[in-house]
C-alpha cells in the first residue's frame, strides 16, 4: 500500500509539472513520513550524502565543464568545417558531417542535450543554407544528439555503472562496437538520402575555408584519444581523465583562441555547476526513491514474483525493456536509469543476464526514448534552437529511431557485440 502511495504521489506530481527532482524528493517522503516520521527525514540527508559523495561523479562536473568551454570558442565551427573537407564528396556531405560532428562531440562532452545542442546551433544554419529538407535536417540533428550519451565519455554510463557496481572502464569499452554501429547505420542512411538529393551539395569554397582551419581542429580531436587512451593505458582513471580533459580544453581556448580569461572561465564554470547541480539533485532524489523502495523490501518481493511467474527469460527481459521505454516517454533518461536500476538488478543477477551488456542495452533504449514523444528531450531541444514544427522533428526522427532499434535487436541478438571488446582488453 505504502509503495503504491509513493508511486502515484510521484506521477501525480510529474503530471503538475513539479520539476523530476522535486518530483522524487516529495512524492517518497511525504507518505513515507505519515509511516515512519522524523525517521523518513533523516534517512533523506543520508541518502543524499552516502549516494554523492562518491569519487566518481567527480568526473561527471569536469566533463561539463570541458564542453562548456569548447562551446564558448568557435572550436566547433571549426571542427564542423574541417570535417566536411572529409566528406565532401560524399552525396549529402554536410549530412554526413554533422554525424560526424555529432560523434565527435558526443566523445568530448558525454551528454545528449549537450551534443543536440551544440551540434544544432552549428549545422542547422549551413544545412538549411544548402537546400536540405527541414524533416532530414531535424531528425538527423535530433538522432545524432543521442549518440551523447552512448559514446564514451558517456555520462550515463558512469550513473549507470556507479549505481549497479560495474567497472565504468568496462562500460566505455562495451558502448564502442554498438556505438561505431549506430554511427555507421545513420551516415549509410545519409548517404542514400544524398544520393537522392544532389541538389543539396555545397559548394567548394566552405571545404576550402575548412581546410585552412584544419589544424586548428587538431587539439580538439585528439580530447577523446585522451580521454579512452589515458583511461586504458593506465594514465589515469575515468574521474582523474576528466579533469585532464578540462585542462586540455583551457589549453585549447587560451592558446589557439585567445579566449580564455577569468570572466570566461567562471561563465564556463557556472554553467557547468548548473548542469552538475540540476544532475546531483535528480540523483540524490533518484536515490532516495530507491532506497525507500529497497527499504520496503520491493526488490525481494519483485523477484519472488517474477520468480513464481516462471517467466522464459526472453519474455522477462523484453518486459523490463517496454517498461523501460515507456518510463522514458515520460521521464529524462537519468531518472529512469537511477530509479530502476536498483530494482532491476537483484531480478537480471537471478536470472542470469550479463550487467556490463545490460548497461549498453539500458543506453541505447534509453536513446531511443530521447526520440520518442510525450518527453523526447531531443525533440524539444531542436524546437527550442529552431523553427521547427514539432511534427516536423517527429516524423524527422522516425528513420533514426528504426535504425535504433535494429542496433537494440542486434545486440540482443549477439551479446558479443558489446561484449567481445571489455573480454579482450580485460582478460
Amino acid at each position: 500500500m505504502l509503495v503504491s502511495a509513493i508511486i502515484i504521489s510521484i506521477l501525480a506530481l510529474l503530471f503538475l509539472r513539479v520539476p523530476v527532482f522535486a518530483s522524487l524528493i516529495l512524492g517518497t517522503l511525504i507518505p513515507f513520513s505519515i509511516v515512519e516520521g522524523n525517521h523518513a527525514v533523516n534517512l533523506l540527508a543520508d541518502v543524499f550524502y552516502t549516494r554523492l559523495a562518491n569519487y566518481l561523479f567527480v568526473a561527471i562536473p569536469a566533463f561539463a565543464l570541458m564542453a562548456q568551454i569548447l562551446v564558448r570558442t568557435d572550436a566547433i565551427t571549426d571542427l564542423y568545417n574541417s570535417l566536411y573537407t572529409i566528406t565532401k564528396r560524399l552525396p549529402g556531405s554536410l549530412g554526413v558531417a554533422t554525424i560526424a560532428l555529432s560523434t565527435t562531440f558526443s566523445a568530448i562532452s558525454g551528454s545528449s542535450v549537450a551534443t543536440t545542442l551544440t551540434v544544432g546551433g552549428v549545422a542547422i544554419p549551413q544545412m538549411r543554407r544548402f537546400g536540405y529538407p527541414r524533416r532530414f535536417i531535424f531528425g538527423l540533428v535530433a538522432a545524432g544528439g543521442t549518440l551523447g550519451i552512448l559514446i564514451p565519455p558517456s555520462i550515463g554510463l558512469i550513473v549507470y555503472g556507479v549505481i549497479a557496481d560495474v567497472s565504468i572502464g568496462a562500460l566505455f569499452l562495451a558502448a564502442m562496437v554498438p556505438a561505431l554501429l549506430l554511427v555507421s547505420l545513420f551516415s549509410v542512411f545519409t548517404l542514400i538520402m544524398g544520393f537522392r538529393m544532389p541538389q543539396v551539395t555545397p559548394p567548394k569554397s566552405i571545404a576550402d575555408s575548412g581546410g585552412k582551419k584544419y589544424w586548428r581542429s587538431i587539439p580538439t580531436l585528439t580530447l577523446p584519444l585522451i580521454i579512452i587512451g589515458g583511461i586504458y593505458g593506465g594514465a589515469f582513471t575515468a574521474t582523474e581523465a576528466a579533469v585532464v580533459a578540462a585542462v586540455w580544453a583551457a589549453l585549447i581556448a587560451a592558446i589557439l583562441y585567445r579566449k580564455f580569461s577569468f570572466a570566461f572561465l567562471m561563465d564556463s564554470a557556472r554553467a557547468s555547476a548548473r548542469t552538475t547541480v540540476m544532475l546531483f539533485f535528480i540523483v540524490g532524489g533518484a536515490a532516495y526513491f530507491s532506497h525507500v523502495l529497497v527499504y520496503l523490501n520491493l526488490p525481494d518481493l519483485l523477484l519472488d514474483f517474477m520468480l513464481t511467474l516462471e517467466l522464459s527469460r526472453t519474455f522477462l527481459f523484453a518486459s523490463l525493456l517496454f517498461g523501460i521505454l515507456l518510463l522514458g516517454m515520460f521521464m529524462d533518461g537519468m531518472s529512469v536509469t537511477l530509479i530502476t536500476t536498483p530494482i532491476i538488478v537483484p531480478v537480471l543477477n537471478a536470472f542470469g543476464f550479463d550487467l556490463l551488456w545490460y548497461g549498453v542495452v539500458l543506453i541505447i533504449t534509453l536513446e531511443a526514448s530521447l526520440l520518442t514523444p510525450p518527453v523526447g528531450l531531443n525533440l524539444y531541444v531542436i524546437k527550442s534552437i529552431s523553427d521547427a514544427k514539432f511534427n516536423e522533428v517527429l516524423l524527422g526522427v522516425l528513420p533514426f529511431l528504426a535504425l535504433m532499434v535494429c542496433t537494440l535487436i542486434l545486440i540482443i541478438v549477439f551479446p558479443q557485440l558489446v561484449l567481445w571488446f571489455p573480454s579482450k582488453v580485460f582478460q
